[in-house]
């Protein structure tokens, strides 16, 4: 989580470039200090910067995704599409490596990988050349510790209960993984009796499954169901370790294989989604860098917890055992969860489009957006009607949809509000009356209405958008000549 903190304050195309450019030199490096013979402090050493470094770069991708994406169902099939090469990398890459291992070393497999990474970390470089990203964040207010600093991610996670659990979860579902990771060979000998070969069909099982879950997730697209999909997927994924210890048959371990790699992979991309969608744009860097901490430490319980159990209870039984405690750790976050996917609606992707133009909202999560939108009113306003009168008391933020607007300020100065931009926020952000005279253009307009009660407190949860807002209303303030007017019951 300290060295995610890069993504969230240097633009993050180029944390993705850097980032997996020295990943690739140390992996070149660990491979030539393999072949080279070197000593084995020295291989540790690069190996272990190799981890570090993918800490690095790894938060970065997931971070930059939600802004490539203009709507949460585009956020949904992007984490589809990454899930399915990520996937198809952790098939391909060990029969790439035994391909190699047939005419080089383990070292050469290191190397032949580290090119591997080049070659994609400059194509990305290219790929990535023009396109805009949010970070860094000039704009935050005073580099508040919450937004900049090293436990920005873990700051967050204390005050978003439900961000937090979903990070919980998605820790017991590393437990899980970690348990089947070392317990996979014994499973082979002690509840089948058969040889250790049989272990490499579960292990191509467990791939298989993931693969077929990544490609289920697809009818995620549009349901809006990541959470109840996030705790199924854990939950089953449990339940199928559990009844995994007890199988009598290698048809039946297959089957319950099959289904822990693909609930599991669900369970993965809707948490990441679910994730992305609740976690503000200039901390979801560390956010997720904290995910994947907790994740490598889920995967060294599991294990540990196999080393502990084992000896001492039968080994179907401490495999009950994990997956009962994995089970009762999704029930008590679902419990937090439940309402927030029943709370969403489908919008239209053409207002969550309008809503993330206009700047102050733009920083803001996904799901917080979607909210908004959900809560728009529209206005048909005839030509030359009046919307906002000077000196009265405002009640909603007015967005822009189509036709114009003709602000009339002090004379006869007047200015022009096209589609995208918004009036109305200075007698909401400052608890005051409307200080300007709003009115439709000559071939009328359209807007969105937004009420004070549904926009201050979203503008208020993310410290981004609430000092755009306000540097825009005290710009607009400067203009003003004279007195403001008096507020009026």
């Amino acid at each position: 989580p300290i060295i995610s903190t890069a993504a969230d304050v240097v633009p993050r195309r180029h944390v993705l470039s850097i980032g997996y450019i020295v990943l690739a030199v140390t992996l070149l490096a660990t491979g030539v200090a393999m072949v080279a013979g070197l000593p084995s402090t020295v291989v540790y050493g690069l190996a272990t910067t190799v981890a570090v470094v993918h800490g690095f770069a790894a938060p970065a991708v997931t971070s930059t995704l939600p802004g490539l994406c203009s709507t949460p169902d585009e956020l949904t099939a992007g984490n589809v599409a990454l899930g399915f090469v990520e996937q198809s990398g952790r098939l391909v890459g060990p029969l790439a490596a035994g391909a190699i291992l047939a005419f080089s070393t383990p070292g050469g497999v290191v190397v032949a990988m580290g090119l591997l990474v080049v070659s994609c970390a400059v194509m990305s470089a290219l790929l990535v050349r023009g396109v805009s990203f949010e970070s860094p964040h000039d704009d935050d207010p005073d580099r508040s510790p919450l937004s900049t600093t090293v436990g920005g991610g873990i700051q967050v996670l204390r005050v978003n209960g439900s961000a937090r659990s979903v990070v919980l979860i998605l820790g017991g579902l590393a437990i899980v993984v970690g348990v089947i990771d070392v317990s996979v060979a014994a499973i082979a000998v002690e509840v089948l009796g058969r040889g250790e070969g049989t272990m490499s069909v579960l292990a191509a099982a467990l791939g298989l499954g993931s693969m077929l879950g990544v490609l289920a997730t697809m009818s995620l697209v549009g349901l809006r169901r990541e959470i109840p999909t996030l705790a199924l997927g854990v939950a089953a994924s449990a339940v199928a370790l559990g009844v995994l210890g007890m199988s009598g048959s290698l048809i039946l371990a297959v089957t319950f294989c099959l289904v822990l790699g693909s609930a599991g992979s669900m369970a993965v991309i809707a948490g990441k989604t679910a994730l992305q969608g609740l976690t503000p744009d200039n901390t979801l860097s560390r956010v997720f860098g904290v995910l994947e901490s907790s994740e490598l430490i889920g995967l060294a319980a599991g294990g540990l917890l196999v080393f502990l159990l084992a000896p001492r209870l039968d080994l179907s039984i401490s495999l009950a055992a994990v997956a009962f405690g994995i089970v009762a750790i999704v029930i008590t976050q679902f419990a937090r969860l439940r309402t927030m996917d029943s709370s969403r609606r489908q919008v239209d992707p053409t207002l969550i489009r309008l809503m993330r133009s206009v700047p102050m909202f733009a920083s803001l999560p996904p799901y917080v957006i979607e909210s908004l939108v959900s809560h728009l009113s529209p206005s048909r306003l005839e030509p030359h009607s009046i919307l906002i009168r000077r000196g009265t008391m405002g009640h909603h933020l007015f967005v822009v949809a189509e036709g114009h607007l003709v602000v009339s300020l002090k004379g006869d100065r007047t200015e022009q509000r096209n589609p995208g931009d918004y009036v109305g926020e200075i007698a909401l952000l400052r608890g005051t009356v409307r200080t300007i005279d709003v009115a439709a253009g000559a071939d009328g307009a359209t807007v969105w209405a937004l009420h004070r009660d549904v926009f201050l407190p979203a503008i208020g949860s993310e410290p981004r958008s609430l000092a755009r807002a306000t540097r825009e209303a005290e710009r607009r303030l400067s203009r003003f000549d004279g007195e403001l007017p008096s507020q009026q019951s």
